[in-house]
């Protein structure tokens, strides 16, 4: 039994959502996610309801009102915290090559049997 999305797509710069990573901090939650614009920082109280603060830090159909975050992670998998490191750049992004390999072989799928088998997750 599949369960309902964290977060569907319901802006115009949405387009596709995919979630990079989740965190808490300061008693909420914090959500980096992928969209066809760029990326985007959605927020929660209890990692189930999400609402899309207003950063007014990219412009995108001639307004700053969006989530959407400046110096996108292109390619990112991943996230971490620097401790270490000043407030403004203490998240970090990691990236890999993700695809998706036969079960018993391990040898990457491509193409149309991908395709396929990206369709029957999400269904």
């Amino acid at each position: 039994m599949k369960s309902d999305p964290l977060l569907e797509a319901e802006k115009e710069w949405e387009g596709h959502v995919s979630p990079l990573a989740i965190w808490q901090e300061d008693g909420g939650y914090l959500m980096l996610y992928h969209v066809d614009q760029g990326m985007c920082l959605a927020v929660s109280d209890d990692a189930f309801n999400w609402t899309r603060p207003d950063l007014n830090e990219v412009e995108f159909n001639s307004s700053k009102s969006n989530n959407l975050i400046p110096h996108p992670c292109v390619g990112a998998t991943g996230t971490f915290e620097d401790t270490s490191a000043p407030p403004e750049t203490r998240y970090k992004a990691m990236g890999g090559r993700m695809y998706w390999a036969d079960p018993e072989t391990g040898i990457e799928i491509v193409g149309e049997e991908a395709s396929k088998r990206i369709k029957a997750e999400t269904e």
